[in-house]
């Protein structure tokens, strides 16, 4: 599954306030699971002397595909279609960086969102807003990447718990495991 088709999956399983025009619920969203992917790692470190055990890579899978989703929520909010990119002619700093560096680098990615989200009213906004949010979807990828962790299969992974969690009319409320 590429972002694009995500994209479009993810949206039939959107259900918040205002939908279509609610900046503010994805984007706390993405503050959220954001700082959850950071927790898993800090987990690592404290518990398994900062090692990626099997355990945790699981957690990092589901929170990256939580992360994805609100990418996809906001750029469906700020009406801007994600696309497959070719980023191979870019050099991203963070290729050198371990990925507690990949981390730090996404965290200020997120942050860049987070301001444009609050000032949506700008000039230039959406093509700021898609450049950032590619920008996020991209370190994301590496940072899966260095985890030996496919993005298409988070994609996928993501969007089969959310299409059965639909099903089962559990999309609201709270806990990984509903």
């Amino acid at each position: 599954m590429n972002i694009t088709a995500y994209q479009l999956a993810s949206r039939a399983t959107a259900v918040y306030p205002n939908i279509n025009s609610n900046m503010v619920y994805p984007t706390l969203g993405l503050m959220g699971e954001f700082g959850e992917l950071a927790e898993k790692l800090k987990k690592g470190i404290r518990d398994d002397e900062g090692r990626i055990t099997e355990s945790k890579r699981i957690d990092i899978i589901k929170e990256a595909g939580d992360v994805f989703w609100y990418i996809a929520a906001i750029a469906s909010e700020a009406k801007i279609e994600l696309e497959e990119q070719d980023f191979a002619h870019l050099e991203f700093k963070v290729d050198r960086c371990d990925i507690f560096h990949m981390l730090f680098h996404m965290h200020i990615s997120v942050n860049e969102i987070v301001k444009l989200s609050l000032e949506k009213m700008e000039a230039g906004f959406k093509s700021l807003m898609k450049h950032n949010l590619h920008g996020l979807i991209e370190e994301l990828r590496r940072f899966l990447l260095r985890l030996d962790i496919r993005m298409s299969d988070v994609l996928e992974g993501n969007i089969t718990k959310l299409l059965d969690r639909k099903n089962r009319n559990v999309l609201g409320g709270s806990g990984d495991n509903r």
